[in-house]
């Protein structure tokens, strides 16, 4: 998940704020916007589910493939 999320540890001289910020990257987004649409998702699950299950970066790769095709059309 560290590709996907960005975890900074909060200064403890902050009196206000204590504990981490988290905040989606460049690749957490780009994974997002993917698998948003609910057939998108639903076929991915299907693979998933097919396969045994999936690392994170095989279902991006799987989600951005998806999306490409109904993009361009291809069911």
């Amino acid at each position: 998940m560290k590709n996907f999320i960005f975890i900074r540890p909060i200064r403890k001289e902050d009196r206000h704020h204590k504990g981490e910020e988290y905040r989606l990257t460049s690749k957490g987004h780009d994974y997002l916007d993917a698998i948003k649409d609910d057939t998108v998702w639903a076929k991915l699950k299907a693979k998933f589910l097919a396969a045994g299950g999936v690392g994170l970066s095989v279902a991006t790769e799987l989600a951005k493939e998806e999306l490409a095709r109904r993009i361009l059309g291809g069911g």
